[in-house]
């Protein structure tokens, strides 16, 4: 340490002894053993006459090192003006004392230290007497702190959960009646849609006029407990789920974490009605092949009555009666796109009489009627008609249950064409675009955008799936399906399908006859089916074994092979419950016979093995329910 001899006591060498007299033993005990650091400065010079083993401790100089020393040199430089003048105000007598002070220890590093200092007198003598506590452990634990609480502010404030801070109120008898707001988080006013000087200081029932008991019940079971808990509810009000998470960080307080769980609880939704559809898919399929099983009976019963019939008026009415059946035939292909799903089976159609007569299919029996107006060109389109019709349907049941009072539907269809990019996501070409517009309720514009979602209705006894599917199915065509409306004006939805270069089929009976010999087997495990197609394969002149399945049809195929009997074709269902279904069975016919034509048969259209029989080893396939014609026309084209 520097010595600054020039502000020594005149006049006597200074040592330990004379410098500073202590009258009392024990005064001078308690000086010597105190924890704190303690000197004591004379006024006039500041030169330090005493300074305990703490103190020397502290400042890291030896006692002789500090005795004679100056005030000053324990003081960073920076900071010693503002000491010397609180030391002259000491010495002056105008105050005491007590503050946090830099001070500088021997190797220069500068720590922190409580200081509490006064002027006393001592044998006539002014000095001032100083303690002095180092705090730096408790300012590091203050900095740690400020840092936390810091990260937690900041932690709290950027939270993407809802947070507030209550206290719980109570009544005259000591329950529960309310809580106040102590804290909020942004997060917390986006959802209260209040700002939080709106909310700090305000009791819950005024914010929320519900029914409270609830959420105090819980409050109250954490307060008692100390246990937290967790709550889940739907607020109407926002149309979302909640989840919170309450616990107790102080008595008499609580606080509670909201966080928003609709994406969640929506997943669930989804998760729930996708595992029922699932199970409702194949309840659809079941259904569905079962009933064209029994159209297979009534279409081959009605087609054999033809066949045999010499009356013209009754052909008449037979012929009308196959007609109206093959609306039934659309019915159980919408039942097996629900559930099977699939690429649509496209052929070049001609658009306006599907669309009339889906139209007036889907009008039959309500109070509105179809407006028609479609262009004399229109082209043909690359469809999958069952599916087209689907959509239709479902546009014009939403247009009945907007316009409950009844009206015009407009339905029209015209010929458009497309640049690159012009109206995405429709590549370049050539459509043609169909348009429905009732004159209903409207749509509001902020539902608009989420009406093709799966799941989202707004209608009591809805299922959010009618308009999802048809978007669905119109992406599927390579087209694109869209929607206008106003409130009170009604909604106009106009879909683009693809115009096809190929040829459109006739959809007039072509009046094919058969005629052969030699025996067929059919294998199937309906009985109706089996009768009704015996009697069609009769007809033309075969002898027909009818078999249950898959093991029986093998068991018969091998006593024909063995007779010598000349077996020209066979007839295999695809799917046999319990037994040998249409894919073993073939694979088993082609170990000995790769040429003999086998022949799948299916109510289920979208089966891969329908859509590629000969990648399972079938020569072709027929699809249920089926009449005389078309198996003739197979059996024309295989069976030479």
């Amino acid at each position: 340490m520097n010595k600054k001899t020039g502000n020594k006591l005149p006049g006597r060498k200074m040592n330990r002894a004379d410098t500073f007299t202590v009258s009392t033993t024990a005064a001078l005990s308690i000086l010597e053993n105190a924890t704190e650091g303690i000197l004591v400065v004379d006024v006039e010079t500041r030169v330090i006459h005493h300074a305990n083993p703490a103190i020397c401790t502290m400042f890291g100089y030896s006692p002789d090192e500090l005795y004679g020393s100056v005030l000053d040199d324990l003081h960073p430089a920076e900071h010693l003006q503002n000491v010397l003048e609180q030391f002259e105000a000491i010495a002056r007598g105008e105050q005491q004392l007590v503050a946090e002070i830099p001070c500088r220890r021997k190797n220069g590093t500068i720590f922190p230290a409580d200081v509490s200092a006064s002027r006393i007198s001592i044998n006539g003598m002014a000095y001032i007497t100083g303690f002095f506590t180092d705090v730096t452990i408790r300012k590091q634990s203050e900095e740690i702190l400020q840092q936390s609480e810091k990260q937690f502010k900041t932690l709290f404030m950027a939270m993407s959960d809802a947070f507030y801070l209550s206290e719980i109120l109570f009544d005259d008898t000591g329950d529960p009646c309310d809580y106040r707001y102590l804290e909020v988080n942004p997060k917390f006013e986006e959802i209260a849609g209040l700002r939080r000087d709106q909310i700090i200081g305000r009791r819950y029932r005024e914010l929320v006029p519900v029914d409270t008991s609830r959420w105090l019940e819980i409050y109250c079971t954490v307060a008692r407990t100390g246990k937290p808990m967790s709550y889940d509810f739907y607020s109407a009000e926002y149309n979302k789920y909640f989840e919170t998470y309450s616990y107790q960080p102080a008595k008499g307080q609580i606080s509670v974490i909201v966080r928003d769980v609709t994406k969640r609880k929506r997943m669930e939704e989804a998760l729930q009605n996708t595992q029922k559809l699932e199970s409702l898919g194949i309840m659809a399929g079941g259904i569905a092949h079962d009933f064209n099983n029994l159209l297979t009976g009534i279409f081959g019963n009605i087609d054999l009555a033809c066949s045999v019939c010499d009356d013209s008026k009754t052909l008449g009415y037979l012929d009308a009666t196959l007609r109206t059946m093959n609306r039934a035939t659309s019915l159980t292909r919408q039942l097996l796109t629900f559930a099977k799903g699939g690429a649509p089976v496209r052929n070049a159609t001609q658009v306006a009489p599907l669309l009339q007569e889906s139209a007036n299919f889907a009008l039959s029996g309500s109070n509105l009627a179809g407006q028609f107006s479609f262009a004399n060109d229109l082209k043909p389109c690359n469809i999958d008609k069952h599916q087209i019709a689907q959509v239709i349907e479902n546009i014009i049941i939403n247009a009945q249950q907007a316009m409950p009072d009844g009206g015009i539907v407009e339905i029209s269809a015209m010929n458009s064409t497309f640049e690159e990019n012009e109206h995405p996501p429709l590549v370049k070409g050539e459509y043609v675009k169909v348009v429905i517009r009732d004159h209903g309720i409207g749509i509001p514009k902020e539902i608009l955008p989420r009406i093709f979602d799966p799941f989202y209705t707004t209608k009591i006894k809805g299922h959010g799936l009618g308009l999802a599917t048809c978007h669905s199915i119109i992406k599927r065509h390579g087209g694109c399906l869209e929607a206008e409306s106003e409130p009170g004006k009604g909604s106009v939805f106009y879909f683009f399908l693809p115009v096809s270069s190929g040829v459109v089929a006739s959809n007039e009976r072509s009046g094919s006859s058969h005629c052969g010999s030699g025996t067929i087997i059919i294998m199937d495990d309906e009985d109706v089916v089996r009768n009704t197609f015996r009697q069609m394969l009769e007809s033309f002149g075969y002898s027909v074994s009818g078999k249950k399945d898959g093991k029986e049809a093998l068991d018969c195929f091998a006593e024909q092979t063995r007779a010598k009997k000349r077996c020209v074709a066979m007839f295999f269902d695809l799917t046999v419950p319990g037994g040998m279904g249409g894919i073993e069975a073939v694979r088993e016919v082609r170990k000995t016979d790769a040429d003999i034509p086998v022949f799948v048969v299916s109510g289920y259209s979208e089966d891969p093995v329908m859509k590629n029989p000969a990648e399972y080893g079938f020569t072709a396939g027929i699809t249920k329910p089926f009449i005389m014609e078309e198996v003739a026309d197979l059996l024309n084209r295989y069976i030479k």
